[in-house]
């Protein structure tokens, strides 16, 4: 109640109180048209204006207000064409009361203290002024009386929790930046020119971000207006995509489309003036984006922006709303009644449109609207809520209309009908998309939103369409490169450069390639990343082909020379080498064959551990019976001076052969053991990469641990202890009888296998993973080779070139007869 008591107050002191204590208005002269009704509809209306003449204050009608006459008699005609069909529906009648505020604070305070305090009142409309509209609706909203009006400005929207029972017709703070993002979207405009005043930087910039993040070669560039003419003065932003790095002027350089972000058209015809003289902007569209823009506007801007322009804009439908009969009412001389609004509208007619076809103001469809949301929602509580009561009528009018998001269609005519919704208190019917060309096609191509695009007329459209770019579009597997003379000129010019080696893009004009992981490398067409390939020695391989047939090749060797010894074993030459001594040997260098093809297989950690114990069976197996071997003939010979018995004797004969064997198998392989299960393994599997994005190897080699490496390496001294200690002994027999020269032979083939250790070192450390198995495999069959010809085929060919045994026996006797001799000067007992 307190806006109530402080209007009345306001009230008593401006209306009545007069310096000649004379009375110049009351409620009853304010009235401009009335008719009662059950219930009834109310309006406030500047018409006359409030003036003081001799001390008297009052409201003069010397010259009313024309286009707000025609808002009153589009309210006042709303409710007359409703009523009749209300009474049918609701078995009620309707009617309306009228009010001018004056364009004064105090009248139109009284006008809505008269209006709240009506018990039959469901609805109003304020009046159209920021101030007048906030005074009245303080008022108003205390009743919780439905009030609409024309226009929330930023003032309303500030204090708009204070008034919770006005709604608008029209919001100036629609999303505007998104309207023109439609239209840019549907033409395809790829580089534009975005200008604004600062009350529309919100929607420049909206602009401007949505459509430069698209990536796909489109950027904006904005500019802040300033000054007093709005465009004389220019303080320039400099936008382009992330990529650029050269500065430039903003407007070096005409965009597809010049965008005006202006609700006033005084300022944005000096903005085209000063864009179309000043920048020589020529051959453009000009996306005129602005919520108060209205069809007429075209024909105002024609002579700025030249016979070979474009204007294309979002024109709000309820502005540019067409109702023809009541355009026709008001355009004709007015006659029709006797009230206060018809005399004055009849008096304003006569200076306004004398001789000419009256104007309509292009606000008269809000008023309707208004009137006709009001009268639906009351028949709809009234029929089917079955409300009578005015207050309880209001509340639920107040609730469809507020409170509520609601799509609505009004009849604005009978050839008319607008389609919207109520939305955050805001009857929202969108914005026609007007297209105006000097050659006289124009008109309205859709409708748009903030939520979509409605094209119904495409072929108003046409040639509208995007120039095409300086540079084409940058595909998957390129990236833009913004350097060079064009991007200081056009900031949507670039090159497009394929992406580097294990680099790829997946998206059209990519600023920059992504590097694949350290695992992966780029495709043939750099447009994604696969997995780097597992390299190793494949099947179809000719290495392995040749590993293959060498195997078979030593192996059948190998069984060749076993089956000539089995059928020989009698022979002297066979049994001075020791038979047990030669098959062991055989079993070796057969293992030796079968752990040369080992490395030449696809490497996992089975295969990894299975090289490692192999070779160590076999090298401690090949050494321990050359060695064995070389210290039995030295210790027998080296004993003949004084002929006694060799020491260690009883490890000559075969069991001591058989349990050195055994003793130095069990030794490696418990290191082997030790190595596999506790520490390591020392020889383990990995997939080598030798730099990132290569091809991965899988490879075996020793262990970067170093507990696995040291027990990895331990078992291998045996074997390279029992090899040096061969050549040693080897060397030492050099001058022994020629039927027991094997010991050279032995030297010779134990000399040629570590020479080839040490190049194979050498070798192994500089050579590529794929040829590191290859290496091994090499010196492994390589070994076993050369030790299976040096000890079998000198005794192959004594065998193949002795006449008979007994000449064979009689050559062995005499060698080591002479060897005695020769050493001690003794007969050989």
């Amino acid at each position: 109640m307190v806006p109530v008591l402080l209007v009345f107050l306001l009230t008593l002191h401006s209306c009545w109180s007069t310096n000649d204590s004379s009375t110049t208005c009351s409620s009853n002269d304010l009235v401009m048209a009335s008719k009662e009704g059950d219930y009834i509809l109310a309006g406030i209306f500047n018409i006359g204006t409030m003036e003081t003449v001799n001390g008297t204050r009052g409201c003069s009608y010397t010259d009313p207000n024309f286009y707000s006459l025609q808002r009153a008699l589009t309210f006042r005609d709303t409710v007359l064409k409703a009523s009749a069909e209300f009474t049918a529906r609701t078995n009620a009648t309707l009617g309306y009361i009228i009010y001018d505020g004056c364009l004064d604070l105090p009248t139109t305070g009284v006008a809505a203290v008269e209006i709240a305090r009506s018990d039959k009142v469901v609805g109003a409309a304020a009046p159209d002024r920021a101030n007048l509209t906030k005074y009245a609706a303080s008022t108003l909203t205390s009743f919780l009386v439905p009030t609409f009006a024309s226009v929330f400005f930023d003032s309303e929207l500030q204090t708009l929790a204070d008034f919770p029972t006005l709604f608008s017709m029209m919001d100036t703070e629609v999303d505007e930046g998104k309207l023109v993002l439609h239209l840019l979207d549907y033409f395809d405009y790829q580089f534009v020119d975005i200008w604004y005043h600062s009350y529309s930087e919100e929607n420049a910039l909206y602009v401007y971000e949505k459509h430069t993040e698209k990536g796909q070669g489109y950027c904006a560039r904005i500019t802040l207006l300033t000054g007093a003419s709005h465009a004389g003065q220019l303080i320039e932003e400099t936008y382009a995509e992330s990529n650029e790095t050269t500065s430039h002027h903003a407007h070096e350089a005409a965009a597809d489309v010049q965008i005006i972000l202006d609700n006033s058209l005084t300022q944005a015809k000096t903005t085209l003036r000063y864009m179309v003289n000043e920048l020589g902007f020529r051959n453009k569209v000009f996306i005129f984006g602005t919520s108060m823009s209205r069809y007429e506007y075209g024909d105002s801007l024609t002579s700025i922006v030249g016979s070979t322009n474009t204007l294309l804009f979002a024109a709000h439908a309820l502005l540019n709303a067409q109702i023809p009969d009541l355009e026709g009412v008001l355009s004709a001389p007015w006659n029709q009644t006797e009230e206060l609004l018809d005399q004055y509208y009849i008096q304003a007619q006569g200076s306004k449109c004398r001789d000419t076809v009256c104007p309509v103001s292009s606000w008269i469809p809000f008023f309707k609207i208004g009137a006709q949301i009001i009268i639906d929602r009351l028949t709809e509580g009234m029929e089917t809520q079955t409300l009578d009561c005015p207050e309880a009528l209001r509340e639920f009018i107040y609730s469809k209309v507020v409170c509520t998001v609601q799509n609505i269609s009004v009849e604005l005519d009978e050839n008319v009908t607008l389609h919207g919704k109520i939305e955050n208190r805001v009857v929202q019917f969108g914005y026609d998309i007007f297209i105006y060309r000097p050659n006289g096609t124009s008109g309205s191509a859709g409708k748009v939103t903030p939520e979509y695009l409605d094209i119904s007329n495409p072929g108003l459209l046409s040639g509208l369409t995007h120039r095409k770019m300086c540079a084409d579009n940058c595909t998957p597997g390129l990236y833009r490169l913004f350097e060079g003379e064009y991007v200081a000129k056009l900031p949507c010019c670039w090159e497009c450069i394929d992406c580097a080696a294990n680099t790829y893009s997946m998206e059209i004009n990519a600023p920059q390639c992504i590097r694949c992981e350290d695992n992966q490398s780029s495709n043939a067409n750099k447009t994604s990343c696969v997995m780097v390939e597992l390299e190793y020695i494949a099947l179809h391989n000719s290495y392995l082909i040749g590993a293959i047939f060498s195997f078979f090749v030593g192996e059948a060797l190998a069984v060749a020379f076993g089956i000539v010894i089995y059928r020989n074993e009698s022979r002297p030459v066979i049994k001075a080498s020791d038979v047990g001594y030669l098959y062991n040997i055989l079993i070796s260098l057969m293992l030796g064959f079968v752990t040369s093809m080992v490395p030449m297989l696809p490497p996992t950690s089975t295969i990894c551990s299975l090289e490692y114990t192999l070779f160590l069976v076999f090298t401690t197996m090949t050494t321990t019976n050359l060695a064995w071997k070389c210290w039995k003939i030295y210790g027998i010979f080296s004993s003949s001076d004084n002929f006694d018995t060799p020491k260690f004797a009883f490890l000559f004969k075969k069991k001591g052969q058989l349990g050195i064997n055994i003793f130095n198998q069990i030794t490696v392989l418990f290191f082997v053991f030790l190595n596999l299960v506790f520490f390591g393994p020392g020889w383990v599997y990995i997939k080598y990469q030798a730099s990132p994005h290569d091809v991965i190897n899988p490879i075996c080699t020793v262990s970067t641990d170093t507990a696995a490496m040291v027990t990895a390496l331990i078992p291998v001294l045996l074997p390279t202890f029992l090899l040096f200690f061969s050549l040693v002994m080897a060397f030492r027999m050099r001058l022994f009888p020629h039927n027991f020269k094997e010991t050279l032979n032995i030297f010779a083939a134990t000399l040629i296998v570590v020479l080839c250790c040490i190049m194979f070192l050498t070798g192994y450390t500089l050579s590529d993973p794929f040829f590191r198995a290859l290496l091994r495999a090499i010196v492994m069959f390589l070994a076993s080779l050369a030790f299976l010809l040096a000890i079998f085929l000198p005794r192959i060919a004594v065998l193949m070139n002795a006449a008979d045994e007994q000449t064979e026996r009689e050559s062995v006797e005499n060698d080591v007869r002479h060897f005695v001799v020769r050493n001690s000067n003794v007969k050989l007992r």
